[in-house]
């Protein structure tokens, strides 16, 4: 989240200072990447990435992870497709998808408001 606040620098630091430490465990390392290419080093995001398969459907990271670490690359119709398969999936952090800043690049996006729907009858959250 300091990412977000602006404070990329300091993401981009406390990544590091836990990145060895996360092993190969690939939620940590789709968490990393994502802030990462957040933060403007999106080659080494990328390598992340391809390194341990973190887009593949065959992977253990979430969908909804999945849908994060795409917008951060800036593919937003990968990341809705994620989102699809994480409604399908009937993940629990979902919950978080009307609140969650992360999703502002696609929140005006038709087939968001689809999804998140689909999650909440009631959106758009008032």
């Amino acid at each position: 989240m300091a990412a977000q606040a602006g404070k990329k620098e300091e993401a981009r630091r406390l990544i590091e200072s836990i990145r060895h430490a996360a092993g190969a465990e690939l939620p940590m390392m789709a968490g990393i990447a994502e802030v990462l290419a957040f933060t403007g080093d999106g080659d080494q995001a990328q390598r992340i990435v391809k390194s341990f398969n973190l887009l593949s459907l065959d992977t253990t990271v979430s969908r909804f992870r999945q849908a994060l670490l795409s917008l951060a690359l800036g593919e937003d119709e990968n990341a809705l497709s994620f989102l699809q398969l994480a409604v399908e999936d009937r993940e629990a952090e979902l919950v978080w998808l009307g609140v969650d800043p992360r999703f502002d690049p696609v929140r005006q996006n038709t087939t968001f408001g689809e999804i998140a729907g689909k999650v909440n009858p009631h959106w758009p959250l008032r």
